[in-house]
């Protein structure tokens, strides 16, 4: 049997979601599935190597295959037309869950294919919306990838820089400005680049795996700002790499799977 991942109108680029497709693909591949991943342009996926094979298709050319799966909104339409004698998925994701508008939502639900989102809060918030059953999937993180690797003698805070506005990147510079906190040296990484910086920050523009690593393993907290994600993996990589965890709450913020307030993080309703 054959699974295809179509990411056919969107591509891979070094986002979470790109990362949770690679990772369930190569799990089914080493389970001995016959997996590809359709794309119509080139992979700008940097972190790892993939190692299901990458297909440059467009769906009038598309391989033969037993089961799609629409990796994001985008692939939701021709998903349903290639996979009307076939097996279809969707694989709702939380971007397009969290901020497209709910009557938009509603017509891609509404489709004939079963529904699989990665977190449990994320399939709360597509239950309530289309009224179907979601099936979860977790991507998993490799523990063999992230482990503390190197450790500061200076009390560091971790973060993610985005410019995109549910990821409230701002947050962070709000939190540099504290004079409770002048004291307090920070890493930041982000696809995006940085100019505003300061002088207790370090930034690592589109870093590696190895990179990464070592990143979160000079981190002694970790500090999650976005209001929405599916399932927000750099603070489960950063816990791995021995990082305390602190997120917002609620559904949208893609922790509530892992960060248990007084458990396994600190979870607040604002930061």
């Amino acid at each position: 049997m054959r699974i295809a991942f179509n990411g056919v109108g969107c591509g891979w680029g070094n986002t979470g979601g790109t990362q949770s497709v690679f990772r369930m693909a190569d799990a089914l591949l080493e389970l001995g599935v016959d997996v590809q991943l359709w794309a119509d342009m080139p992979s700008k996926f940097t972190w790892f190597s993939p190692r299901t094979p990458l297909i440059t298709t467009d769906m009038g050319s598309a391989p033969e295959t037993d089961v799609l799966i629409s990796t994001g909104v985008v692939t939701v339409k021709n998903t349903w037309k290639f996979s009307r004698k076939r097996v279809g998925i969707q694989w709702a994701r939380g971007y397009e869950s969290w901020a497209m508008p709910e009557t938009k939502l509603k017509t891609r639900y509404a489709l004939d294919l079963p529904l699989w989102a990665n977190s449990t809060c994320l399939a709360q918030r597509i239950q309530r919306v289309s009224g179907k059953d979601v099936d979860v999937q977790y991507c998993g993180i490799p523990l063999d990838e992230f482990y503390p690797t190197e450790s500061t003698d200076e009390f560091t805070v971790g973060a993610l820089w985005s410019d995109k506005p549910a990821k409230k990147a701002k947050t962070v510079f709000d939190l540099m400005g504290r004079p409770e906190l002048s004291d307090v040296q920070w890493r930041l990484f982000g696809e995006y680049t940085l100019k505003n910086k300061r002088e207790n920050m370090r930034f690592q523009h589109r870093p590696g795996m190895e990179a990464k690593r070592g990143i979160y393993s000079a981190c002694d907290v970790w500090v999650a700002t976005s209001v929405t994600e599916g399932l927000h993996i750099p603070p489960m990589e950063a816990a791995l790499c021995g990082a305390a965890v602190v997120s917002r709450s609620g559904l949208s913020a893609g922790t509530g799977d892992y960060c248990v307030d007084g458990i396994s993080g600190c979870a607040y309703d604002t930061l």
